[in-house]
């Protein structure tokens, strides 16, 4: 195997990017709208990973990833949660405190 990633073999990424051929990559509309013509399109996708992301944020991506969890903004997750009437957020594991009665 090589060094690289392992997450990168099942990446879109190469085929988006660099016109690598794939036969389980169909490219898509919003990829399509990236430009009028194929060079177009590898040099705006490429352009969209130039940007710089935060330890922290990288962080918090990976460990949605991992826990299969949405990532994004409260608001954002709470928009998920009312339309899809379920949570979407790490759950704090045991039982409900009683409550008390005053």
């Amino acid at each position: 195997m090589s060094s690289r990633n392992s997450s990168t073999l099942w990446s879109s990424y190469h085929s988006n990017a660099f016109g690598k051929q794939s036969k389980l990559i169909t490219p898509h509309a919003e990829y399509l709208a990236l430009g009028r013509t194929e060079l177009e399109r590898l040099n705006s996708y490429r352009e969209l990973f130039q940007h710089h992301i935060s330890g922290d944020r990288l962080k918090e991506i990976q460990d949605s990833l991992e826990k299969g969890l949405i990532y994004g903004s409260d608001v954002f997750k709470d928009q998920i949660e009312f339309n899809l009437n379920r949570k979407v957020r790490l759950q704090k594991s045991g039982r409900k405190p009683k409550q008390t009665l005053l």
